[in-house]
């Protein structure tokens, strides 16, 4: 299956369209939980192996297994989003398209979502926990 950047939409802040009564069908409703993940970008997907090269400049693999992984997940009913705290989302969209990644929603604002896949996150467990680690 070969994706092309129009199946990677971008989904900016939508507090504005809520201020004005609009919602954002799918990506903030009750329907969305029930089968969306939330993927990290850079670690997750792109295996940023080079570090930070820039906005435009994404030059790493993806990670392995990550292009069939997501396939796998869309086929079984799976919606996948990328949030991700890059300033510019185009060249990530372009960068999925470029590795025949299944379609995803991109966004840098939080959706509702079963899980968050992300390579620097803890499991929040108790604030003790939080304390003792980084305190």
């Amino acid at each position: 299956m070969s994706t092309d950047i129009e199946d990677f939409p971008i989904v900016e802040d939508p507090s504005e369209k809520w201020r004005s009564g609009e919602t954002t069908e799918g990506l903030y409703g009750r329907e969305a939980m029930q089968r969306a993940l939330c993927l990290d970008f850079d670690g997750v997907l792109n295996s940023y192996t080079s570090g930070w090269t820039g906005h435009d400049n994404l030059p790493d693999l993806p990670m392995e297994g990550a292009v069939e992984s997501c396939n796998k997940l869309v086929e079984a009913g799976w919606r996948l989003y990328v949030c991700s705290s890059r300033a510019q989302l185009g060249p990530v969209a372009m960068w999925l398209a470029s590795w025949n990644f299944p379609p995803m929603i991109l966004t840098r604002v939080k959706p509702i979502a079963v899980a968050f896949i992300d390579d620097r996150a803890d499991r929040f467990t108790n604030w003790e926990d939080v304390r003792k680690r980084y305190a």
